[in-house]
């Protein structure tokens, strides 16, 4: 058992350098300091489940952004960032994918909201809520990749 935790520890040391960690959590900070400013000051004060999905969709759509300009050019699915074809550096993808978007995006608000208004017996109400998240999430994350791709283009001429 110590062996196999030697070798999982010894695993992610060498995933995770720790310089990694200060762009991570400086946008992690800074994006959970907005979701909660969400949750404090309402856009939507009528349907506050849809504050939070609001919040994820802007967030899909950031990253979707950040993947466009972090990921090389030749790659669907890269397994790294390529400095020399991507427009965003390793530490600004970490700093605002990993760190501030995944601070800032809320599954698990999503989740608990779905079961509260299931719960409450609000079908209408969690129906368009599983709508607005998923779907114009999905369209917030196309949106900000096809938007990066088209400013790569411009930048790498």
């Amino acid at each position: 058992e110590k062996t196999v935790k030697k070798s999982i520890c010894s695993l992610m040391a060498s995933l995770l350098v720790a310089a990694d960690l200060i762009p991570i959590a400086t946008g992690a900070v800074v994006g959970a300091s907005l979701r909660h400013v969400s949750t404090l000051k309402p856009l939507l004060p009528a349907r506050p489940e849809l504050n939070i999905a609001l919040v994820n969709v802007v967030g899909s759509t950031i990253l979707g952004s950040v993947y466009g300009l972090s990921m090389p050019s030749t790659s669907v699915l890269p397994k790294a960032v390529d400095a020399a074809t991507a427009p965003l550096s390793r530490r600004a993808t970490l700093l605002l994918g990993v760190g501030f978007c995944g601070s800032l995006t809320t599954f698990s608000t999503f989740s608990v909201d779905m079961v509260k208004l299931l719960e409450a017996g609000a079908l209408s109400r969690c129906a368009s809520l599983a709508f607005f998240s998923n779907v114009m999430g999905l369209a917030g994350a196309t949106l900000g990749l096809q938007g990066a791709r088209a400013l790569r283009g411009v930048l790498l001429k």
